[in-house]
């Protein structure tokens, strides 16, 4: 899938039909990089086809509800080095999201 596919995708998903909730997407921003750190720090698992679930509340609130879970992880090695391949992911989805708020950083938080 080429990347401006997978960005316009994650615009479609963060939308509520009269705009882009940047809100939104700066919480799951933050909770992906919280993700990042955890991962840059253990080395004890690596993780293989693994997913992310990206849950948020409908209703715009002035704090959104958001949450970001690993799912579908039944494939785990133990090692001792960092997972690099599970890092690269977070750090591209962590790009895309940083790109997607840096377009329309001149968007309200709830359209």
């Amino acid at each position: 899938m080429p990347p401006d596919s997978v960005s316009q995708g994650f615009v479609n998903f963060f939308s509520n039909g009269n705009g882009l909730r940047v809100g939104v997407v700066r919480a799951v921003h933050a909770k992906v990089e919280a993700l990042i750190q955890c991962f840059q720090k253990q080395t004890r698992y690596h993780f293989i086809s693994s997913s992310l679930l990206i849950v948020y509340e409908g209703a715009d609130t002035p704090t959104p509800n958001v949450d970001v879970r690993m799912i579908d992880f039944a494939h785990i090695r133990c090692g001792e080095m960092l997972d690099s391949g599970y890092i690269y992911g977070l750090l591209r989805l962590r790009d895309t999201l940083a790109q997607i708020l840096e377009e329309h950083s001149t968007s309200a938080d709830h359209h």
